[in-house]
C-alpha cells in the first residue's frame, strides 16, 4: 500500500473484542488496523486517528487528538487488550460514537474561542 500523502481525514477504527472473537482474530483485526494506518501521513492537520474497543463496554483507547506521528499510533494498537466479555455492539458502538462526538464538538469550540 502506499502511503495517501495529500490525504486530509479523521479515521475512528472501531474494533470488536467481544467474546465472539477468538484471540487469533483479534490479532489479525489489531494487524488490519496497523497496515491500514501505515498507508497513511499522520500528522495533527493531516490524517488522525482514533480506536474505540468494545466487548461488555466501550473504551476509547485512544482519541483523535492523542497521537500526532505513525510510531506512537502504533505503538498504542500493539498495546490494545483483548477484553473476551460480552457483546452489545449496537448500543456500545452509540455510546461510543456520541462520546467522539461530544470530544468533536468540545474540540471545535476552542478552535472558535
Amino acid at each position: 500500500m502506499s502511503a495517501c500523502s495529500s490525504l486530509r481525514a479523521d479515521v475512528i477504527f472501531v474494533v470488536d473484542s467481544s467474546g465472539s472473537i477468538e484471540s487469533s482474530n483479534f490479532r489479525n483485526v489489531r494487524s488490519f488496523v496497523a497496515n491500514v494506518v501505515d498507508a497513511f501521513d499522520i500528522s495533527s492537520d493531516k490524517v488522525r486517528v482514533g480506536l474505540i474497543e468494545f466487548s461488555d463496554d466501550a473504551y476509547v483507547e485512544f482519541d483523535l487528538e492523542e497521537y500526532s506521528n505513525k510510531r506512537s499510533i502504533q505503538a498504542a494498537i500493539a498495546a490494545i487488550p483483548y477484553y473476551r466479555s460480552g457483546q452489545q455492539t449496537r448500543v456500545l458502538l452509540y455510546a461510543s460514537l456520541f462520546r467522539q462526538k461530544q470530544a468533536d464538538k468540545k474540540q471545535a469550540n476552542k478552535k472558535q474561542r
